[in-house]
């Protein structure tokens, strides 16, 4: 028997040594990189340097960013025990304004941290500021009514020239641009009062003559202009989960009383990795959808956060329906 007990300490210290051998990783120095104030006409750039500090081999699968203002470089995806690598993330020219705070995922087979975050962060000082904001929501708008908005536009450059402004608008809109004193504008934009029901975008692009070498500057308007489709829910939080999960909708029309929702005529901007389904009429003017969403499409919602869905049907402005991830400070929650 005690001849034995040698050959019984070493399997069970094999036991253990194959359980517990497993990859690390781990962020050597901070996880946040913050760019503090910067002209947003420059490009921005933090390295992370990354560890496997397990005893098995740390394998890199994916870096999931959440902006397309950033690019991302790996380097070495396979590493042994003790090896190390480099993440470098850039914020591109002119791709972002204001305070900003992005999060990017290291996707890895560690066990214990299957996504990593690393974040940059940082507050790009435009070129010029628009107030009350360069994107502006009209909320829902009445069919044959005027609107209008005007915009302030404030440079700290006062040699600021801006050239002729480019409209593109799904509706009829009349633009001026009149500038007020050195390095400001004022920018006006008129819906023209239609009977037609549908999405108000329109966009203006406003070139930048003096300083020189600078974008144009944008501003957007978008809206929704009388009878509008709705969806409920509106937002859904999901999970990461390696199985398929499916949730029902329910479409809606509202501000068009006389007019009953067709399932043919809804169609979903759906991406490759789910499936939809629209159902039966529920009720007198309302349809059902049937949404599964995938593994993958569940990966890729933790990364970027927030997804949205176009649903549209004629002669109605569209909904959105908004896809969030399930606890944003732990991806892998369930």
């Amino acid at each position: 028997m005690h001849r034995l007990l040698p050959y019984a300490f070493a399997i069970v210290a094999s036991t253990i040594t194959t359980i517990t051998a497993s990859p690390r990783i781990a962020v050597e120095g901070s996880s946040l990189v913050d760019f503090g104030a910067y002209p947003a006409i420059e490009q921005k750039q933090a390295t992370f340097t990354l560890r496997n500090t397990g005893d098995s081999d740390l394998q890199i699968r994916n870096v999931r960013k959440t902006c397309g203002c950033a690019t991302v470089v790996t380097g070495q995806t396979n590493l042994p025990s003790g090896a190390t690598t480099t993440i470098q993330i850039d914020i591109l020219s002119n791709s972002i304004a204001g305070l900003f705070t992005k999060n990017n995922y290291v996707e890895s087979n560690d066990p214990a941290n299957r996504f990593l975050c690393l974040t940059v962060a940082g507050n790009a000082v435009p070129l010029v500021h628009i107030t009350p904001s360069e994107s502006l929501y009209a909320g829902r708008l009445r069919l044959n009514t005027p609107w209008t908005q005007t915009f302030s536009l404030k440079s700290t450059h006062t040699n600021l020239v801006f050239g002729a402004p480019q409209t593109e608008s799904t509706y009829p809109v009349n633009v001026t641009l009149d500038p007020t004193q050195a390095g400001r504008a004022s920018l006006s934009i008129s819906l023209i009062p239609t009977k037609i029901s549908g999405d108000l975008k329109c966009r203006v692009t406003i070139p930048v003559s003096s300083p020189t070498n600078h974008p144009p500057v944008n501003v957007s308007v978008t809206g929704k202009i009388g009878a509008e489709l709705a969806i409920l829910p509106e937002i859904l939080y999901l999970p990461v989960s390696e199985a398929p999960i499916s949730r029902t909708f329910q479409l809606k029309l509202l501000g068009q009383r006389t007019r009953s929702l067709e399932p043919s005529e809804v169609t979903l901007s759906a991406p490759k990795d789910i499936q939809y389904q629209i159902g039966e009429k529920d009720g007198q003017h309302g349809v059902n959808l049937s949404i599964k969403f995938s593994p993958e499409f569940c990966r890729q919602l933790m990364a970027e956060e927030t997804i949205s869905l176009d649903i549209r049907v004629p002669q109605a402005a569209s909904t959105t329906l908004t896809l969030k991830t399930k606890g944003k400070k732990s991806p892998l929650a369930p």
